[in-house]
């Protein structure tokens, strides 16, 4: 595995419970590379995700991101938006938070608000805002733009453009897999075909 690899396997079969989800993976992940996932709901790409999560987050060389399907599991319920980015109360860490909360289009009342009070959209971008200033080496995202407004969803995409690090995204958002994305591994009968986002999107044109 050479330094540009961050991950590599080859002919893995990866179960869920007891049922086969993808059969003979091979897959390699390099830094800096952003990728998304692709296929059917219920084909395994949430399943392989939580497991490159698992292995990733072993090692400690990697400062690994996830962001789940259901956001913010575990959050304390009072927790204010800010306290949830800025658990040290310094002045540079405050001001860098609230500057990418802005950009995010939080006002700063909403910045005070807790948590749990927050649309399903809001805590979205708020968890994408806690990975990003976490300065992770590598973001694993399920489905980020899932309960996005329209309004809300250039400014990811700006956010995930602008990201300087390895993303491995599923996504059914085929705006943001054109927008953002370049490569792709799409899930096909069990198994994980790797492609380009172009060809991906002249085959489905074509069809």
């Amino acid at each position: 595995m050479n330094a540009e690899t961050i991950f590599h396997v080859d002919h893995l079969d990866l179960f869920y419970g007891d049922k086969q989800a993808l059969k003979q993976i091979k897959m390699d992940i390099k830094r800096n590379k952003i990728t998304a996932l692709i296929g059917p709901s219920g084909c395994g790409k949430t399943t392989l995700l939580r497991f490159l999560h698992e292995r990733l987050k072993q090692r400690d060389d990697l400062k690994v991101g996830y962001m789940p399907q259901h956001y913010l599991e575990g959050v304390a319920s009072n927790e204010t938006v800010l306290d949830m980015l800025c658990h040290k109360q310094e002045k540079e860490v405050m001001q860098r938070a609230r500057d990418l909360l802005g950009s995010l289009q939080f006002t700063a009342e909403e910045m005070e608000h807790a948590v749990a009070s927050l649309s399903d959209g809001q805590k979205a971008k708020l968890h994408l805002a806690s990975l990003v200033l976490a300065n992770c080496d590598v973001l694993l995202l399920d489905e980020p733009t899932r309960n996005l407004s329209p309004l809300s969803q250039p400014i990811i995409h700006r956010l995930l453009q602008d990201y300087h690090g390895c993303i491995i995204c599923v996504s059914h958002d085929r705006y943001l897999i054109k927008q953002v994305f370049q490569d792709a591994y799409v899930v096909h009968e069990q198994r994980l075909v790797k492609t380009t986002v172009a060809k991906l999107l002249d085959e489905e044109e074509g069809s």
